[in-house]
């Protein structure tokens, strides 16, 4: 514990389920969440070898989250991710 916050950690993956928790329960809260996300979820997601640039497996994060109209995954840097939370 600390008395202070101070900004540590690197990015945060906030899947879309978790995001349209987060937009439900408070609107303005996700709004100022997703003014620091990057979205990666509209993105080529999977697992990549990087030595040999092939894909082990790939997966869909896209289609899901759209069917359901739900935002779609994303990194937070988590010192902005906790700054958000604590105001």
């Amino acid at each position: 514990k600390t008395s202070n916050f101070k900004r540590f950690g690197g990015p945060i993956q906030l899947a879309s389920n978790a995001m349209q928790v987060l937009r439900e329960m408070d609107g303005d809260m996700y709004d100022n969440i997703e003014g620091k996300a990057t979205f990666t979820g509209n993105l080529t997601n999977g697992i990549k070898d990087g030595i040999r640039n092939e894909w082990y497996a790939m997966f869909d994060l896209k289609n899901p989250a759209s069917n359901r109209g739900m935002p779609y995954t994303c990194v937070v840097e988590r010192p902005d991710l906790q700054e958000i939370l604590l105001n």
